[in-house]
């Protein structure tokens, strides 16, 4: 689970609505195309610009938080299950 503080830091780069930490929220990004398994990650961020990913990054690396990178939502490799 993120810090409250990480989440409001987060919030502060790509705003209130565009950082999902509720657990209905996360449910579609907790799984993919196999359906064997799957794993809710601890908040899902939405950034609209490569500065944000920028700041997004640098946070998640000054804190040691692992980040899984999505694409366009296929889900069908199993790449993008936040394990």
């Amino acid at each position: 689970m993120l810090k409250s503080s990480i989440v409001q830091q987060l919030q502060n780069i790509v705003g209130k609505d565009s950082v999902l930490t509720v657990k209905e929220d996360l449910a579609t990004y907790s799984y993919d195309g196999t359906t064997t398994w799957s794993h809710s990650p601890d908040a899902v961020v939405l950034p609209t610009t490569t500065a944000q990913i920028s700041e997004i990054l640098k946070l998640a690396n000054e804190n040691r938080i692992p980040v899984t990178p999505r694409g366009s939502g296929t889900n069908i490799s199993g790449g993008s299950v936040p394990v």
